[in-house]
């Protein structure tokens, strides 16, 4: 049995506990059934359900003429043409490619949301044209119809054909062309989706995320481009009211992932260059001032090689499959050596203006940080230290997040050196994509198998056994930064209460991880750190473990009260009995690596460290 699932049967050994979870139970069973189906006019603000259930009248009759009209235009056959769809080219001339259910639910959404015409656009020499992008969509009509359903028909899947291919008729249109001249059956598709997607747009209470800003981002284009202004109207509506709610005061995305605060930055870039070209000013006003701050905040992310000249960032949270990371990244090195940069659809436009680019200057010594959004970043001459404290752990509101806040990713030199593994899907029941979510899959720790804090499907459980208290500090002493995230979510362990602070001290040449640790009885700890795909790992003794790279050499010692009281093992792109020696480049994209684990049986209360040492 689960050894999370295990610990909570004990603890409800405690009537008051059964009855909690029971109440909390039937209470959900009763909201499952009496609540609404979410993205339906139910949940819309007020103002917008209005707004929207006049437009859905209006266009009744047209919707109905138009989805029964089935005289369009036969599409041209391509040979040898394929696209790209998460991670991979497929032949599109292979009828099987249209219905096909992938394995991977991702890979499907990706055949119907159309991002393959953009990516084919971004190469460096593209030599696709307006008029390919009317075939290729033909293409997908033909076998798709007009309205399709399943997965096609869902909101998040309808918004990208909207935006993805208005974005490419923008691009690839004639420049002496005011307006966008677009054959009668792609003008017909465009009024559909626009249509469909307004009476489901991707709110759900509580749990609305970035999806409705992605919505509104393809009802504005539509409305935009076709001159329907009530469409326009509905959009600045979502962007006003749901801005705020998603981006913090400093301009970071509430969503715990480095990779969704370029991609919703994108969003917004892409927002701006629409609304100047129709000379929407009140919408370039309003979406301006997110997207300067969320730009800034992107280069929060960055880190510059200085010897290879290469960008990265840590990524931390989930990876998104729409696409890939190194996709939205902006450094000469970088864009001379990838094909396909999205940076490449705006340097052929005069729109670009430099707004795309990012600065990676940083100061000497440097402490950023976002309390809202629970983003730390801590800088000096050798080191960069990256944090994520989910300020929000206690709340159900489904984020990209991961089960990350007592970990760190560590660039000596602006080299990777310990990372974030990274989800490999958003397959709930593939393991790897579970080990990425997990304390285990990142630099934390676990105690008798449970992890510090419940993360990973904790709806399931009722609060008294989820909630916690978690809470921060942080000071700076001459050249050294010290920061301390303490919890009680090992409390929940039926066997002791446990009290847990971990502090992070960073100088110079040294990271030291000290983990205080207050119960009462011998408990089994594990200590995990997960390394670049670069890195060698090799034992000098029971002490210390060394580490190498192309750039740099390093050291992890134990502290002596666990010299003879715990041992380590090396793991690399193994399955079972664990999963460990994984990480994830882009998504659904897995490279082996080293996974370090130290195990001990350890008496509490106690304190230990492991302290990382590199030449300064």
């Amino acid at each position: 049995m689960n050894k999370e699932v295990n610990n909570f049967l004990l603890t409800n050994l405690n009537p008051l506990n059964t009855w909690m979870s029971l109440k909390y139970f039937t209470r959900k069973l009763y909201q499952k059934k009496m609540r609404a189906p979410f993205f339906t006019p139910t949940y819309y603000p007020q103002n917008i359900r209005k707004q929207s259930t006049l437009i859905l009248m209006q266009d009744k009759i047209n919707y109905k003429n138009m989805q029964n009209d089935y005289d369009w235009d036969l599409p041209m056959e391509y040979k040898d043409k394929s696209i790209w769809l998460v991670n991979d080219w497929y032949e599109i001339n292979s009828t099987e490619l249209w219905h096909k259910q992938f394995e991977d639910i991702e890979i499907t959404s990706a055949l119907h949301r159309w991002n393959w015409l953009l990516h084919d656009l971004s190469k460096k020499s593209c030599d696709l044209n307006f008029n390919d992008g009317v075939e290729l969509i033909r293409k997908w009509i033909s076998h798709m119809g007009l309205t399709p359903e399943g997965i096609a028909d869902q909101s998040y899947n309808i918004s990208e054909r909207i935006a993805n291919g208005i974005l490419f008729f923008l691009f690839t249109k004639e420049k002496n062309q005011a307006t966008l001249k677009l054959p009668k059956d792609l003008k017909r598709i465009f009024f559909l989706m626009a249509y469909k997607l307004l009476g489901k747009i991707e709110y759900c209470g509580s749990l609305t995320g970035n999806h409705v800003i992605n919505n509104a981002r393809a009802l504005y284009f539509y409305g935009e481009t076709f001159k329907r202004k009530a469409y326009v109207n509905i959009a600045e509506e979502i962007f006003l009211t749901e801005l705020p709610n998603l981006i913090t005061k400093k301009g970071f995305l509430g969503e715990g992932s480095s990779h969704y605060q370029l991609l919703f930055t994108r969003w917004l870039f892409e927002i701006l260059w629409v609304s100047k070209m129709h000379g929407n000013i009140k919408v370039n006003d309003l979406i301006l001032k997110y997207y300067e701050k969320m730009k800034s905040c992107c280069e929060f992310f960055y880190v510059n090689n200085s010897d290879n000249g290469l960008i990265t960032i840590p990524l931390i949270g989930d990876i998104s499959p729409d696409c890939t990371p190194k996709w939205l990244y902006n450094s000469k090195i970088d864009n001379n050596l990838e094909e396909y940069r999205w940076r490449n659809l705006w340097l052929k436009n005069s729109f670009h203006n430099k707004k795309t680019d990012v600065s990676t200057s940083e100061k000497e010594f440097d402490f950023k940080y976002d309390k809202e959004s629970g983003w730390y970043k801590f800088v000096n001459r050798k080191a960069k230290l990256f944090l994520h404290v989910d300020p929000e752990i206690n709340s159900s509101y489904g984020k990209h997040s991961h089960n990350d806040s007592l970990s760190f990713v560590l660039f000596i030199d602006d080299e990777p050196i310990i990372i974030d593994t990274g989800r490999l899907n958003y397959n709930k029941s593939d393991e790897l994509s579970e080990f990425g979510c997990k304390a285990q899959g990142h630099n934390s720790l676990a105690i008798d198998g449970l992890e510090p804090i419940l993360h990973l499907d904790r709806n399931r459980y009722p609060d008294y056994y989820k909630e916690i208290e978690i809470s921060t500090e942080w000071s700076k002493n001459n050249n050294e930064f010290s920061f301390s995230v303490s919890h009680n979510g090992f409390e929940r362990n039926f066997f002791d209460k446990i009290y847990h602070k971990r502090e992070f001290i960073l100088s110079m040449n040294r990271l030291t991880i000290k983990d205080k640790l207050i119960g009462k009885k011998k408990h089994n700890i594990e200590w995990f750190f997960h390394f670049a795909p670069n890195i060698q790992i090799l034992t000098k003794n029971n002490s210390i473990v060394l580490g190498k790279s192309f750039q740099n050499q390093f050291s992890i010692t134990k502290s002596n009260n666990l010299v003879n009281y715990s041992n380590h093992n090396i793991y690399r792109g193994e399955r079972y009995p664990h999963v460990r020696g994984w990480c994830v480049e882009a998504y659904g994209r897995l490279l082996k690596t080293n996974t370090l684990v130290y195990r001990s049986e350890l008496q509490l209360p106690l304190e230990t460290s492991y302290k990382i040492n590199w030449s300064s």
